[in-house]
């Protein structure tokens, strides 16, 4: 089983492992417990806020607003492109597609480039089916509009039922979804293997 440790843990990894300094997030852990920056469920204590020794950081924003002041990057998008999962917002796969091409293209200042680094940073992209809230916000708007109650949990991992993959299917046929062929045909394949187990 993986453990998923508090971004606070994961930023101090990073930090410690850059200065070559071998240590296990593990580790990491227990001594930021043990030298009272953390609290046992990883948030920061008051004594590590008062003196500064780390920030609160959360990226759960109240509104849309608050959170494009945050990531200025995102600020000429429409609602469409936003959804708002468990207080965490996320862009949509056009947005990300336009991000993807603004970094393959090296054209973006200092300030874009962190904008960007702390959205991914703090959101699960790489292995977002772990969680119904990130899958429906990793893959706005693919997901956004099904029930919570419409998907379950396979040994550990969120799985997308018949009846949604269908949807979707005909939401890009549509043309109600902006999705590339690749993942259309993806999604098509996919679907073609659920109705062969039937």
């Amino acid at each position: 089983m993986e453990i998923i440790y508090p971004p606070l843990v994961e930023q101090s990894y990073q930090f410690i492992t850059q200065q070559g300094i071998a240590v296990t997030k593990a580790e990491v852990y227990q001594m930021m417990v043990s030298e009272g920056m953390l609290t046992q469920t990883g948030e920061p204590t008051k004594k590590a806020l008062e003196q500064g020794i780390v920030t609160e950081y959360k990226q759960q924003h109240r509104t849309l607003k608050e959170f494009k002041q945050e990531y200025p990057i995102f600020k000429g998008y429409p609602v469409k492109e936003f959804t708002q999962q468990e207080g965490v917002w996320y862009v949509s796969q056009d947005v990300i597609a336009d991000i993807q091409a603004i970094l393959d293209a090296n054209n973006c200042d200092v300030d874009t480039l962190n904008q960007i680094d702390m959205y991914f940073k703090f959101r699960n992209y790489d292995d977002p089916h772990g969680s119904i809230a990130e899958i429906k916000g990793v893959y706005h708007p693919l997901y956004t509009p099904y029930d919570d109650s419409t998907f379950y949990i396979v040994n550990g991992k969120v799985a997308v039922p018949q009846e949604v993959l269908t949807d979707i299917i005909r939401r890009c046929d549509d043309r109600e979804l902006n999705v590339d062929r690749e993942t259309l045909e993806g999604f098509k394949h996919l679907l073609a293997q659920m109705e062969q187990e039937q």
